[in-house]
């Protein structure tokens, strides 16, 4: 029988056939017997393929379990990340890890497409899969002119 484990996240959350996602390989796996989850909601856990033709996954055992909130904030953004955004390119991406536990992305956004972006960071599966790969509780947007600053924390 095959097991596997890792961390999941929840792509789709419905009763009936539930569906996980594992962050780090990407593998998809259809649920026939989840515990009660929610879309987004991630775990670390164990699975194990159905018999006889293992398309679906039983859940053996769950360890940790929790949700990412995601939040805009008025604060200013680290002065790391200002530092950086100053020499990006409009529509660049830098990645930065201070002395924590954090990764913080800088995104070179235009001021008058902030709100857009962030619907669209707030929105993108891959937020929350980043977030579970990195086993951040928290996202935190802040803004600066013509760019965002998103830190994924894991206080």
């Amino acid at each position: 029988m095959t097991t596997t484990d890792g961390t999941f996240l929840v792509t789709h959350g419905d009763d009936d056939s539930p569906v996980w996602r594992e962050v780090t390989t990407g593998q998809v796996y259809t649920i026939s017997d989840s515990p009660t989850v929610s879309t987004y909601e991630i775990l670390r856990a164990t699975l194990t393929a159905d018999p006889p033709l293992e398309v679906t996954w039983s859940v053996q055992s769950v360890g940790q379990r929790w949700t990412v909130s995601i939040e805009t904030t008025d604060e200013t953004p680290p002065e790391a990340a200002q530092s950086i955004a100053a020499d990006l390119e409009m529509g660049a991406l830098e990645r930065h890890t201070p002395d924590t536990d954090d990764e913080v992305h800088i995104l070179a956004v235009p001021t008058d497409q902030h709100e857009a972006a962030i619907a669209d960071i707030r929105e993108d599966e891959e937020t929350y899969a980043r977030a579970a790969r990195l086993g951040a509780t928290r996202v935190k947007i802040s803004t600066g002119d013509d760019y965002l600053c998103v830190q994924y924390c894991s206080d």
